[in-house]
């Protein structure tokens, strides 16, 4: 990329860093236009999109990343952006299958296998169970896993690991 759109790129980061949305959509959008063979540039258009939160804007999000992901069905991010779009939209076995393939592609990413959970937590709650072992063992800090790990277990009445989880949640 030229070194003019690697700055427009990192002046429109720092907008989304400040949480000026409109800002750094005014900047991706052009960017995105101008270099449709950038999924990186794709991948931050849809995020700017997803924070910026007006209606429609998950939606449009969604669309953008699945275009991504039509032509690279490895890009981790738009995959992990795209899997959290379809949670938000009660689609969790689409959901499921995203951040199957995130944490297929980075097995240590605790916050994968965290989604990963939640995606299953209705339907398949064993599975979401071990998903929850993977965030925490991966990520001891990610606090929501310890207590998502201690909620499943206990549904599952798994007792000890419940209380061992919360208790760890807990401190």
């Amino acid at each position: 990329l030229p070194p003019e759109v690697v700055s427009q790129n990192n002046t429109a980061v720092g907008h989304m860093g400040r949480y000026e949305y409109d800002k750094a959509l005014a900047i991706f959008q052009p960017l995105a236009e101008a270099h449709p063979d950038w999924l990186d540039g794709q991948v931050n258009l849809a995020l700017a999109t997803l924070n910026r939160q007006q209606e429609g804007d998950e939606e449009q999000a969604l669309a953008i990343l699945e275009a991504v992901l039509a032509r690279d069905a490895s890009n981790i991010k738009a995959l992990y952006l795209s899997g959290f779009l379809l949670l938000r939209a009660g689609n969790n076995e689409r959901a499921a299958d995203r951040f199957m393939a995130v944490v297929s592609l980075d097995p240590d990413d605790g916050y994968g296998w965290y989604h990963y959970g939640i995606a299953n937590e209705q339907d398949e709650p064993a599975t979401a169970l071990l998903a929850y072992k993977g965030a925490v063992r991966r990520d001891p800090y990610l606090r929501s896993g310890w207590y998502r790990l201690g909620q499943i277990a206990s549904r599952l009445g798994e007792e000890e690991m419940a209380q061992n989880a919360l208790e760890t949640f807990s401190q």
